[in-house]
């Protein structure tokens, strides 16, 4: 347990508290702006790392992400719009208690349970890397070979629902990884003939891209932001009529022993929906509200502006952050769009997440736990004074957030190295990922492919070396024959659950209830 102590020591200097206030701030105010949220937050970040220490790094990404997912809960309370599809299910509970004059009992609740999520999302975090630090020394190339295996299938079968348009995805950004030189003999391969590539993809130019600027252009295509400015608009109105509400982001003490348990419950089940990779926090936020009605004290209030209902998904939204973090660093697969960024920047600072990680830079883990910790007390009283505050935001110019993404997006980049090819490759990327969800393919899947192809096929050709050139060697090793196994399941299992979602469609009723409201 000492790394974690020589984590925690390196995350509480001066310089590190003040980049951990700066990424819990950045990430509420970018995360409560209609249309943004977790994954553009981080990757906003991501360009400001460069010139920072690996610990610091960490805990500017990691508090950013504890900011963004407080601030998807603040414009869904006070706007009725979530910053990202997490947040759906607050406009549910939370916009209903705003509108009936309870906002800033809301928000006060938001806040508890955003805190309450990233502490025990840090605290889980612990608990599983450790014994993932103990194991990590039997993991040589072929076993990694079989968890990246594992890691990809599992975002391009649960991050889509046509697992064949998953598996495309992820095919895409494999071949953008093969860009550049052999792994292994360094013999230059699809260059193109522009010097740029030979040293392979940009890492950052290829995820800001997919994830961030992709994203940007697929809301303006859809009209997201001119939706979300009338939305604002009219709560402006619906705000002034409640005006005494803004003024007390709070709620009696007494009213937080009832809605424990459905925090307890909405952090336990969300952490360990965040450690299967490709599931992420919207799928944690929809389970643990199905399943909330077996804990509830008062079920029949579910979609009605629930308490419990706000505390449990907002205490899931915040803990999946710890959950995704443990195959992240422990076993070098990203667990979401937000995490395939982070790995991006231990991939520009020249550590290699996974196994080596617990092994050569145990501290890191400590520094990843102590941040999470920390971005949650900041929380506390920067959430509460930008509840107070934060409904001016949302009314915002929607423009001006689009126009200012891109910005932001396109000088970071340049910033990075100060070459313009870079700037060239988000803009095509940002193409290739509104291509992608113009036409319903999960972006994710694809940049995580890209993240992890480096890593798939170093190992797949080391492990071939181990083996002396035998691929069926790789099934006489018992962990990677049951990894691979397990892959292979996975494949059979979404395969059988496909056909039995698109039968259950045919047979079922025409109905105009909302499935949130069931």
């Amino acid at each position: 347990m000492s790394y974690f102590l020589d984590g925690l020591a390196a995350s509480v200097t001066p310089f590190s508290l003040l980049v951990i206030i700066i990424g819990v701030l950045w990430g509420m105010v970018v995360g409560a702006l209609p249309g943004l949220g977790l994954v553009i937050a981080v990757t906003l970040a991501l360009p400001f790392t460069y010139s920072m220490s690996v610990s610091d790094a960490l805990l500017l990404l990691v508090a950013t992400a504890a900011g963004a997912q407080f601030g998807n809960g603040v414009t869904a309370i006070t706007v009725g719009i979530p910053g990202s599809p997490s947040a759906v299910l607050t406009v549910v509970e939370g916009y209903a208690m705003f509108k009936r004059g309870e906002g800033g009992e809301a928000l006060f609740l938001n806040l508890v349970a955003a805190f309450i999520g990233q502490v025990l999302g840090a605290v889980g975090f612990v608990l599983l890397i450790v014994p993932l630090a103990a194991v990590a020394p039997n993991f040589l190339a072929p076993e990694m070979f079989a968890l990246t295996v594992i890691g990809l299938l599992a975002v391009a079968t649960l991050t889509a629902g046509d697992t064949l348009k998953g598996i495309s995805a992820l095919v895409v950004g494999l071949i953008f990884g093969t860009v550049g030189a052999d792994p292994v003999a360094s013999v230059p391969r699809f260059v193109l003939g522009i010097q740029e590539n030979y040293r392979g993809l940009d890492i950052v130019a290829v995820t800001v891209g997919l994830l961030g600027l992709g994203e940007l252009l697929h809301q303006l295509y859809t009209g997201t932001f001119a939706r979300s400015g009338a939305t604002s608009a009219a709560a402006a109105k619906a705000h002034a009529k409640q005006a005494p509400q803004r003024l007390r982001v709070w709620a009696p003490l007494s009213s937080l022993p009832p809605v424990l348990v459905a925090a307890a419950f909405g952090c336990v089940v969300a952490f360990f929906i965040g450690v299967i990779p490709g599931l992420g926090a919207t799928a944690a936020t929809f389970i643990v509200y199905q399943q909330l009605r077996l804990v509830a004290r008062r079920p029949d209030e579910l979609g009605k502006g629930s308490r419990e209902g706000l505390v449990a998904q907002n205490t899931a939204d915040n803990a999946v952050v710890g959950g995704e973090l443990v195959p992240t660093l422990g076993l070098g697969i990203p667990g979401s769009g937000s995490m395939a960024v982070l790995m991006g920047a231990l991939v520009l600072q020249g550590i290699e997440p996974g196994p080596n990680v617990l092994q050569t830079r145990p501290e890191l883990t400590g520094t990843v736990a102590a941040g999470l910790v920390i971005a949650g007390l900041f929380l506390l009283p920067l959430g509460w004074a930008f509840s107070y505050y934060a409904f001016q935001l949302t009314r915002v110019w929607p423009a001006a957030i689009f126009s200012g993404g891109i910005s932001l997006i396109l000088l970071g980049a340049f910033a990075a190295e100060g070459r313009i090819f870079d700037i060239y490759m988000i803009i095509l990327f940002g193409v290739v990922g509104f291509l992608l969800r113009r036409f319903d393919f999960p972006v994710a899947a694809t940049a995580i492919g890209f993240v992890l192809s480096g890593l798939l096929e170093t190992n797949f050709r080391h492990g071939v070396l181990i083996t002396e050139g035998s691929i069926g060697a790789f099934f006489s090793r018992p962990i990677t024959l049951i990894l691979l196994l397990f892959a292979a399941g996975m494949l059979v299992q979404q395969w059988f659950w496909n056909r039995r979602r698109t039968r259950r469609r045919k047979d079922a009723p025409e109905t105009t209830e909302s499935p949130v409201t069931k």
